[in-house]
């Protein structure tokens, strides 16, 4: 797909005169969006779900709803002009979105001749790797402003490109906002994106295609507010894995919406931009659909608009939050680290706080919590609603955490962890779940294999106790000690917590005692403690008084004075200089002023007598 997707950075306004071609550039490209960080964090081991599913914003997403459907109906007819209207504008509009939030990150390229949007937020990884698609299609129908369909989709997907553009990522990001999904000819623009895929011999993970999502089933269970259909002819790990490791990330980070569901129950399977990719073979495909579609009447009709009264326009920036997380989660595994989850909440008396986790493989649950208020039940219930496992305990386990729950799994599926409240009063939990994941399927379990070779975690050519991987995951130069020249080694910043790609931290004192990072590596000190050997004398003040910080030496006395090095420490002397002790003349000035005063009275009593 890198090869199918050639670089064309682009910038455009919301007015510019549109572009007649099919491929368009911009020079000079520099820009931020709010809340775009200029060094974004890179992420390798770090889950991030959380922290994505709070970046979302419901202004940020409503906005883009707004913006794309106040102009009106951005539907185009097959014989007209793709280059002037509505549907140009928002195509520039789009774009100009895509490069500013991810501060000019995006390569982008019109793909066909319906000028369907594919930008790409680069993974920091060598190689082909497969990586995530998120789509959703800019036109609208006739005489629609499109706010739901599909401007709701939309907004999604540059949502998601805000959030996401504020990391750098090991894999690939691909936004598609196909074009002329509405026509006599439907699904044209992903019809002719799909081809090209398929052509070059695309792959991904997982493609995520956004339709009409703000209908809520108003009537009958409220659970299944987004339906997230997925290949039922597929292997699970291929198709209704994606679906599930979305419910699940909701579980665990938002609210409980996603309703994982066969496409023999999604009524617009066939129907929308995801499905010209499962017919040339992707069966790793999903599509986000209202659950109230049967009750929907706005489609298609000028009633679609931002303000319509029955939209639950939450569901866009939920749905929103748990692909973000979806995708961080799956992103921040590590070579050598199994998958480690921490809820921690409040559950009232008699309550229950559920959670689903998404197994792949046969393995070995395990679940430590500390709890505190009163007893407490752990439960496990199987794909098909079978109790599994479960533990029940009377007291509380406030002050450390103890293992609450140990089963083995076999079938892969979506399991339901239920922690209730044995009391009355509320109690409060912080669990860690623990397991292993084989999310390909491929008989070697996540955390045994890495997009990267697993030999160049290995390997290390330049000597400097990093791996050659971690190289390539930090950014660092694998055959340079010291890519950022800071006089610090690649392995020992990295050890130490450092930036090795950052040539100021060398300069930095992270202790606050008066010697920079660099020095401390050249004393071989601990950066982060103003006393590397811990016998209260700085270290600082042991190397200006010719002392070893990194000896023990407080108790000795090396000028021989008497006084240790400690206390010459806190006296503000120098303990390699034995001070003379002052005489105390006390005894000595006294009585010989006394003598005085006896000869003076003697004189003058002699005189005068």
């Amino acid at each position: 797909m890198k090869r199918l997707f050639i670089v064309v950075m682009l910038l455009f306004s919301f007015t510019l005169t549109p572009v007649a071609s099919n491929t368009v550039s911009t020079e000079g490209v520099s820009v931020l969006s709010a809340g775009t960080p200029t060094n974004p964090q890179r992420i390798y081991g770090t889950n991030v779900a959380s922290e994505v599913y709070g970046f979302t914003s419901q202004t940020s997403y409503e906005s883009f709803i707004e913006t794309i459907s106040e102009n009106g109906s951005r539907y185009i007819m097959i014989d007209e002009r793709l280059e002037i209207g509505n549907n140009a504008d928002a195509r520039e509009w789009i774009i100009d979105q895509l490069i500013t939030m991810s501060a000019g990150r995006m390569e982008i390229e019109l793909i066909g001749s319906y000028l369907s949007i594919v930008a790409r937020l680069p993974g920091y990884l060598p190689g082909n790797h497969p990586g995530f698609v998120v789509s959703a299609h800019y036109d609208s129908r006739e005489n629609s402003p499109g706010a739901n369909d599909n401007g709701s989709g939309i907004a999604v997907l540059l949502e998601l490109a805000r959030v996401m553009s504020r990391y750098e990522w090991p894999l690939d990001i691909y936004f598609c906002a196909f074009n002329r999904a509405n026509s006599l000819n439907p699904l044209s623009g992903s019809k002719q994106v799909s081809l090209e895929a398929f052509n070059e011999g695309f792959e991904f993970l997982a493609m995520y295609n956004l339709d009409s999502i703000l209908y809520q089933n108003r009537y009958a269970d409220l659970d299944k507010r987004i339906l997230l259909g997925y290949a039922s002819d597929a292997d699970y790990h291929v198709g209704q894995y994606w679906a599930d490791l979305a419910k699940m990330a909701g579980s665990f980070f938002g609210y409980d919406i996603i309703a994982p569901t066969p496409d023999t129950s999604l009524p617009i399977w066939e129907s929308s931009d995801h499905y010209p990719f499962y017919q040339k073979g992707y069966r790793n495909v999903l599509c986000a659909y209202e659950s109230g579609y049967m009750y929907d009447a706005t489609t298609g009709t000028s009633t679609d608009i931002m303000t319509h009264r029955f939209f639950a326009k939450y569901l866009g920036r939920e749905t929103t939050g748990i692909l973000a997380a979806t995708m961080a989660f799956t992103m921040s595994r590590a070579y050598g680290q199994k998958i480690h989850l921490y809820p921690d909440g409040i559950v009232n008396g008699g309550s229950t706080r559920v959670y689903q986790i998404a197994i792949t493989t046969p393995t070995t649950i395990n679940i430590t919590c500390r709890w505190f208020g009163g007893g407490a039940a752990f439960r496990l219930y199987t794909p098909d609603d079978t109790l599994h496992a479960s533990e029940m305990y009377s007291t509380a386990s406030a002050w450390a955490p103890s293992l609450a729950l140990s089963t083995t799994v076999t079938d892969a599926g979506l399991y339901r962890l239920e922690i209730g409240n044995l009391n009355d009063a509320s109690i409060g939990y912080e669990a860690e779940i623990v397991y292993e994941s084989d999310m390909d399927n491929n008989g070697v379990k996540d955390h045994e294999e890495y997009w990267l070779d697993t030999a160049l975690f290995e390997s290390d050519a330049d000597m400097d106790s990093l791996s050659d991987a971690m190289e390539i995951v930090l950014g660092t130069d694998g055959n340079v000690t010291d890519s950022d020249s800071d006089s610090m080694p690649d392995g020992w910043e990295y050890e130490q917590g450092f930036d090795p790609t950052d040539a100021t931290d060398g300069q930095a004192d992270a202790d606050s005692d008066g010697l920079t990072n660099a020095q401390e590596y050249s004393g071989g000190l601990n950066p982060h403690s103003a006393d590397s050997d811990n016998d209260s004398l700085p270290d600082l003040w042991e190397l200006e008084n010719g002392l070893d910080p990194l000896v023990s030496d407080a108790d000795l006395d090396p000028d021989g004075d008497g006084k240790t090095n400690l206390q010459e420490f806190e006296a503000g002397t120098d303990p390699n200089f034995a001070e003379t002790e002052p005489l105390d003349l006390t005894w000595t000035v006294l009585p010989t002023g006394a003598v005085g005063l006896v000869i003076v009275f003697a004189y003058i009593y002699r005189k005068y007598s």
